[in-house]
């Protein structure tokens, strides 16, 4: 199994290939169940462990994954980041693990990309407007001026 971080993510993705390949998985029969949430009490306060499980269908390529999450949000105080999490890809016909992904990352990523896929859709109706979150990686917003995009609203 291979780990996979933060800067290695940054240093593969390319944005029109990853809004390609969004677009494809949206299209793509997976299946997503209703993501878990469990509350656990914790020193300081209540925190959160999140299970977001998907899997592909049978075929040539499947694959099974899970976002693992947790959310602290007493981690700020002690300068340490709330949200953090792991992207673990298996494989579909034997739920081997193949790959261990750096969630929070892959999700900055992941976000952009469908952003991006959903403003592709949206111009389709004489719109070139998309509302990014501010937490988006900066290559996003760069990649996205160089388009006929309008950044009209960045969340704090």
């Amino acid at each position: 199994m291979r780990f996979v971080s933060a800067d290695e993510i940054a240093a593969v993705l390319q944005f029109p290939a990853l809004i390609a390949a969004i677009a494809d998985a949206f299209r793509a029969e997976i299946t997503v169940p209703l993501r878990h949430h469990h509350a656990m009490a914790r020193k300081g306060g209540e925190a959160t462990l999140l299970l977001m499980p998907a899997w592909t269908a049978e075929g040539a390529q499947n694959f099974i994954g899970t976002k693992v999450a947790t959310v602290f949000p007493g981690n700020v105080a002690r300068g340490q980041a709330s949200v953090t999490g792991t992207y673990l890809l298996m494989k579909g016909d034997s739920g081997e693990p193949l790959a261990a992904i750096d969630g929070r990352v892959f999700t900055l990523w992941r976000t952009a990309a469908s952003s991006g896929r959903g403003r592709f859709a949206a111009s389709r109706f004489g719109t070139a407007r998309v509302r990014a979150p501010s937490r988006l990686p900066p290559r996003f917003h760069r990649w996205a001026s160089t388009r006929a995009w309008r950044m009209i609203w960045k969340a704090p």
